[in-house]
Parts: C-alpha cells; sequence; structure tokens
C-alpha cells in the first residue's frame, strides 16, 4: 500500500531519526492540497457550526464523545469475547 501511495506522490519516506531500523511515511505536498480540496470545505463549515459555543458547551462535546468512545470499546471487547468463546466450543 505504502508502495503504492509513494508512487502516485501521496507518501514520502523518511529515515526515522530516533530508531535507524524503521523508516516514517509522511504525507507529501500533493496528498495534503488533495486532502484540503475534500475535507477543507468541511473543516471551514466545522468552525463555523461550533464558533458561537462557549467552552464549557465544548467540554461537555469532548466529555460526550469520550463517554461514547469508551463505551463502543466496551462492547467491541464484550463482542470479541462473545465470539472466541463460541469459536472455543
Amino acid at each position: 500500500m505504502v508502495d503504492r501511495l509513494e508512487g502516485a506522490g501521496y507518501a514520502a519516506r523518511s529515515p526515522d531519526p530516533a530508531d535507524r531500523r524503521r523508516v516514517l511515511v509522511h504525507p507529501t505536498p500533493k496528498a495534503i492540497a488533495v486532502a484540503m480540496e475534500i475535507y477543507g470545505p468541511l473543516a471551514t463549515a466545522g468552525e463555523q457550526d461550533t464558533s458561537s459555543y462557549t467552552e464549557n458547551d465544548l467540554r461537555l462535546l469532548i466529555d460526550f464523545f469520550k463517554t461514547g468512545r469508551r463505551r463502543q470499546d466496551q462492547q467491541r471487547q464484550s463482542l470479541e469475547t462473545q465470539v472466541c468463546e463460541r469459536h472455543a466450543r
């Protein structure tokens, strides 16, 4: 996958300065431009939508999303356990 992204000009590799055994993959300016073209209008609209929110509103939303994420993770773990138990029988 990375080879294909690199070949298309969307990704570039560079050595990891902290670990010479690793290679880091990062987006190229071309990839960033495409992402901005696709997601830029959404980001702008989101900024407009939330510009009137207070800090407390934003804290509440962050808490809501964190709680939802935690619940989803718990449910995923529960389902994984159930599937493993069924396959073990």
